[in-house]
């Protein structure tokens, strides 16, 4: 799309947001605890939805922006209908943009909008902010359905949309095992002391599945299209589907604390310098 057929594009949209069918059914306030937190060539920006309303994200690249000026500047950009928490991604790392937001109410015009707020995407890892401790100790972190899932001690289980420092909530888990290990890949799935395994489809509901151990699981990983857990004494179990779980052979007695999945090898590692590769979570293969 050309910069002209862009431009023509956002001015409609705008002219939509602005001219609905009835502005006396207009949204009155502006969207509450709007937030734009950065994050790797994107950032994710959240709000206090309210039912029945539509919401439309203003944005550019630039220090500030109005809702009459934002489509002056490059990279101009309407985002609706927006569902928080909304993730904003083709951003230019080290690239100052503005966000900002209003709604709709079916068809109407614009309602108020808010402040813009800016952001600076940055690449993952370059800065780190220490946050006020949770009320447990942690021991893996994971990302799905647009949360961040860290487990601990305790069957402690926290989530967050953003990652930020405040943003974390306390959702339960229904055990008291120390959870070790935490994986996603189309469901989220948490491992732990005596054999503990909780399947979620939501992160919020946890339902505990049949290991067929009662050994501790101390990591798992998605790879080769399977979830592997590994444990003490050797243990490595694989699923397709995370609820059905079947022991594969690793030839070892030593504890497998860590596993992880580079390209079509899985690599498992344990005490007393074992190490151990599988291409397809079945056959284990131990290397010096």
């Amino acid at each position: 799309m050309s910069f002209f057929q862009r431009a023509a594009t956002l001015a409609v949209l705008a002219l939509l947001v602005s001219c609905g069918s009835n502005s006396d059914d207009a949204p009155t306030a502006v969207p509450a605890n709007f937030a734009v937190a950065p994050g790797d060539t994107s950032v994710v920006v959240s709000w206090d939805m309210q039912p029945g309303l539509t919401y439309w994200i203003f944005s550019a690249a630039a220090p500030s922006i109005t809702r009459d000026n934002y489509s002056r500047f490059a990279g101009a950009n309407i985002t609706q209908p927006a569902v928080s928490p909304q993730i904003i991604g083709g951003l230019v790392n080290g690239t100052t943009y503005s966000f900002l937001i209003n709604a709709t109410s079916s068809g109407s015009a614009a309602g108020p909008s808010t402040t813009s707020v800016a952001a600076v995407p940055r690449v993952a890892g370059s800065a780190w902010t220490v946050g006020t401790p949770l009320a447990a100790d942690l021991n893996a972190i994971s990302f799905a359905f647009g949360k961040y899932m860290a487990v601990g001690n305790g069957g402690a289980l926290f989530t967050s949309t953003t990652g930020a420092d405040g943003s974390w909530t306390v959702t339960a888990t229904g055990v008291t095992a120390n959870l070790n290990g935490i994986a996603a890949g189309g469901v989220a799935i948490a491992v732990g002391d005596a054999g503990t395994i909780l399947l979620s489809t939501d992160a919020t509901t946890w339902t505990p599945q049949t290991s067929g151990v009662t050994t501790r699981l101390n990591s798992i990983v998605v790879g080769v299209g399977l979830f592997v857990a590994v444990g003490d004494g050797g243990v490595i179990l694989r699923s397709s589907n995370g609820t059905e779980w079947t022991a594969a052979p690793s030839g070892t007695t030593q504890d497998l604390v860590s596993v992880t999945s580079l390209g079509t090898t899985l690599v498992a590692l344990g005490t007393n310098g074992t190490l151990l590769t599988s291409a397809d979570g079945a056959t284990w293969t131990a290397r010096t």
